[in-house]
């Protein structure tokens, strides 16, 4: 049998020896997405008292979070519109489109003048931009945690699913410290005359940056795969009609198509669930979009600690961004240490589960002290030990989530499940949070969300994990060959060793 083509440049080494740029391309656009939402998240006081002035300061909160949350709600239908377009004309084509609009998004929010200024259209202005960030942030995550997972080490595909998670917390970790330097040397009345607008300029930098990894052999075009490329080792073999389907998937071994546009180098036809593959989302969507929510709720209470320490707790800005940059470091450590057990450990369950129970222990007395002894030590003390115990088991969530999907579709369905729960759940939460606080005037709100949050995580991962190791196959392509019993996981990992 012939060897496939490539459509790599002449010269050019494999698509696996350009891992490192591919890695950096794809999670450029899950940093920035962070990086705004830290920015946001902290100078959500200043950004409402400019674009919804109140004599309440919780109203102008709730307001800003609002509009925030606005984004959310086009998850959804940016990763359908996105996800139709990558398997149209390719990922890397998709990935382009949603960072180019990320970079128009962030542009838009950084100059909409005050209310002060125009009126009501600037409310307006802050809405579209947040209109074209969900959008584009909902297009971005399918397609760059298939990209990630494809250009992983052997093996480790969904260990390296987790730089996802990993890359939420360093763009959250950078807006964390422009922050705290703004905070530091500006003055109060500054911070909320103009100095809210400095980080989502600085943002702006990554933009060129991005988008030139991405464009210029940051990622192989669609179908570039040589023969020891990612697909070759996911299980997708030849099927009726398969020589085309192979090709459109990147796949070698497989002699192409002659027909005119056939061929790795052509953009990738449409593909859709076929019967297998149908009957293994039934079975583990719902747990996968469960899992999701759960770590949604969990991230955006985590991150609602500034506004809250500042909103709630009258601590100044500087307090409470410190207590963050500090809770943010432990989880990119808490992180890498994660996923290092996770290489080294066959079931990861029961490291999970203590984490999780200990999680749940401690947040409630944590958000006590927080309240009663409010100051930088509480400060540390609630967002060190939340970060660092999510971090520790953020690896094995990221890695079962992603494999639970069929290989085929995993950058469709993980797109549009992750969008559905995140629009559902990570647009409201702190909004909910901030409603639940000064309905009731408890403070302890956060506290109570995050036990809740982490027992619907843990009875979720649970029995997704339980599913998975009862039907290893379900974690192949979806074809004929798990029907046959084939135990090929993502990026060679078999779920039954999990």
């Amino acid at each position: 049998m012939a060897p496939a083509p490539s459509c790599l440049p002449d010269g050019a080494a494999p698509a696996r020896s350009v891992a490192p740029r591919v890695l950096l391309a794809a999670c450029a656009g899950n940093f920035l997405e962070f990086y705004n939402f830290m920015a946001f998240a902290f100078f959500a006081p200043m950004i409402g008292q400019a674009f919804f002035p109140s004599g309440n300061h919780l109203a102008s909160l709730l307001h800003s979070l609002m509009t925030f949350a606005v984004g959310f709600f086009l998850r959804p239908f940016g990763a359908l519109v996105v996800g139709w377009y990558g398997r149209r004309y390719g990922q890397r084509a998709a990935l382009m489109l949603t960072f180019s609009l990320m970079g128009a998004g962030s542009l838009l929010l950084a100059l909409a003048p005050a209310t002060a200024t125009i009126g009501l259209l600037a409310p307006v202005l802050i809405i579209v931009a947040r209109m074209l960030q969900g959008f584009s942030d909902g297009g971005e995550v399918g397609p760059a945690t298939a990209l990630i997972v494809e250009t992983a080490p052997e093996g480790l595909g969904g260990v390296f699913a987790a730089m996802q998670s990993m890359t939420q917390l360093l763009g959250s970790l950078a807006g964390a410290v422009v922050g705290l330097v703004l905070s530091l040397t500006l003055s109060h009345e500054a911070l909320y005359a103009w100095g809210w607008r400095v980080p989502f300029v600085l943002g702006l930098a990554i933009v060129p940056l991005g988008l030139a990894l991405r464009a210029s052999g940051g990622m192989a075009p669609a179908g570039a795969r040589t023969a020891a490329g990612p697909d070759a080792r996911m299980g997708l073999g030849k099927e009726p009609g398969g020589n085309r389907k192979a090709a459109a998937h990147g796949v070698t071994g497989v002699e192409p198509d002659t027909a005119a546009g056939a061929g790795p180098c052509a953009p990738p036809s449409p593909t859709y669930p076929d019967r297998a593959e149908r009957r293994v989302l039934r079975r583990v969507v719902p747990l996968v979009f469960l899992c999701i929510t759960s770590g949604t709720i969990m991230t955006y209470v985590e991150h609602f600690g500034v506004s809250y320490a500042v909103a709630v707790l009258h601590l100044s800005p500087s307090v409470a961004m410190a207590g963050m940059v500090a809770g943010l470091l432990t989880g990119v450590v808490a992180l890498g240490v994660g996923m290092a057990t996770l290489a080294r450990h066959p079931d990861p369950r029961p490291y999970v589960l203590g984490i999780g129970l200990v999680l749940a222990a401690v947040s409630v007395p944590l958000y006590r002290l927080a309240i009663q002894a409010p100051g930088l030590g509480s400060m540390l003390a609630l967002n060190v030990t939340l970060f660092g115990l999510t971090g520790l088991a953020n690896a094995c969530v990221w890695r079962t989530q992603v494999e639970a999907l069929p290989a085929r579709s995993r950058s469709f369905m993980f797109g549009i499940v992750y969008a559905l729960a995140v629009s559902s759940f990570g647009g409201l939460t702190q909004p909910f949070v901030t409603w639940l606080v000064a309905r009731t005037g408890n403070p302890m709100v956060p506290g109570y969300v995050m036990v809740g949050a982490v027992f619907l995580g843990l009875g979720a991962y649970m029995t997704l994990y339980s599913t998975l190791r009862r039907s290893p196959a379900t974690v192949a392509d979806g074809t004929r060959e798990a029907d046959r019993g084939g135990h090929a996981g993502t990026g060679g990992t078999v779920i039954s060793g999990f």
